[in-house]
């Protein structure tokens, strides 16, 4: 299976839609090797396959400026032949690269110190993953997007970016629901479209190409690891992936299956229209797999589900005792003393190390009884103390 793609294979018709600035050095390379007769020149780039399949007739006046003046970009195609002209090698071509866009889009778009070429990696494939679930590739040509609530997320996000690209350039901008808008240039989905074989990153429409599903445990386990980040829910002994696609919530549980992961069968939400989910058994598999994964690759990680998804494993350990009268007032107690400040009941189940469950269930009882109350944050549900009791039983 082909790892490495060059400048010329990132996107269709990359020839044509990629512009170049290359190095002082590799441009005076290229004039010191070129024919000294430019007419000559210019009649071979106007012959050369590319010029004839769009039609493009080179002037003197062009030619002088991609080669003559310092910060001119250049056509991939016009490079790839005066490169072959000046009978250089294409790697030297491409390692020689300060930046590339795409044609036709602004100059702040530019990617500088291109990692070349580029790598079909675990990376690059949960960069792929997240243009599926919390991204997007509109039609209209203005940009790549991701959207996530989570800064560390965003972070990572970003970092993987520039791991697998370069210098790009990211705008990140926060809407009236606080969440977080990241815009970066069309190119960059456009080359995790083309490398990793979607046919769409259409949230409701697209599916696990046959390439990653043929691939590595790497590969498979990082887009994993991007879907329980963009649409996992970690519960209190599984972890719940809902999606309004079918079809990738299948390939999502047949990756699972492929990777020897236990889980349910998908299904179809009850009192939902076409929502479908399915539960991830041996979360504590994945954990590990993805410990070893991290070595080689740090950023493929569950980032901020990573303490929820440590303490569902720790929990599983948890010794259960009875259920009393008097263990469940005891429980009580110790919720109401760890109340001094507003608390999630997560945060409430790590102090006590506690199931979440069992916490949820003890937090419902003590709203009945008025003696704390719950706000909502964003997407999130805190508890704190009622005002009209001072710390009673």
């Amino acid at each position: 299976m082909k790892k490495l793609f060059h400048i010329w294979e990132l996107i269709p018709n990359a020839v044509y839609d990629i512009r170049i600035k290359i190095s002082k050095g590799l441009k005076q390379k290229i004039l010191h090797n070129l024919p000294k007769n430019k007419a000559k020149i210019i009649k071979k780039l106007n012959k050369s396959r590319f010029a004839l399949q769009k039609n493009i007739k080179v002037s003197y006046a062009r030619w002088f400026d991609w080669i003559e003046y310092s910060n001119v970009e250049i056509p991939l195609w016009a490079l790839m032949e005066l490169t072959k002209i000046a009978e250089l090698s294409f790697g030297e071509m491409e390692q020689n690269i300060i930046c590339y866009k795409k044609t036709n889009t602004p100059k702040r778009l530019y990617i500088y110190s291109p990692v070349l070429p580029v790598e079909f990696s675990p990376e690059l494939v949960s960069l792929a993953g997240h243009f599926c679930f919390d991204g997007s590739l509109p039609k209209d040509c203005k940009g790549s997007f991701y959207s996530q609530k989570n800064p560390v997320q965003v972070a990572d996000f970003i970092k993987k970016v520039k791991n697998c690209f370069g210098e790009v350039p990211a705008a990140t901008r926060k809407d009236k629901k606080n969440v977080y808008n990241v815009q970066l240039p069309r190119i960059v989905g456009e080359i995790c479209k083309h490398v990793c074989k979607f046919d769409s990153f259409d949230s409701f429409e697209t599916k696990i190409p046959k390439k990653i599903k043929n691939s590595n445990k790497s590969i498979r386990l990082a887009f994993l690891v991007s879907a329980i980040l963009d649409e996992g829910a970690v519960g209190t002994e599984y972890v719940q992936i809902l999606l309004k696609n079918e079809k990738m919530t299948n390939d999502l549980h047949d990756l699972c299956v492929g990777l020897k992961y236990n889980c349910t069968q998908p299904k179809e939400k009850k009192n939902y229209s076409e929502v479908y989910y399915f539960y991830i058994k041996s979360i504590d598999g994945i954990y590990k797999d993805v410990e070893k994964l991290q070595k080689r690759f740090p950023l493929i990680s569950f980032g901020f589900k990573e303490d929820k998804i440590e303490f569902l494993i720790s929990s599983k350990r948890f010794v259960r005792g009875k259920h009393t009268t008097e263990t469940a007032k005891t429980r009580r107690k110790q919720i109401l003393a760890n109340l001094n400040e507003s608390k999630t009941s997560f945060e409430l189940a790590q102090c006590l190390k506690i199931p979440a469950r069992s916490v949820r269930r003890h937090l419902a009882g003590l709203l009945k009884e008025d003696k704390i109350e719950r706000i909502k944050k964003e997407q999130t549900y805190f508890y704190k103390l009622s005002p009209l009791f001072q710390g009673g039983s």
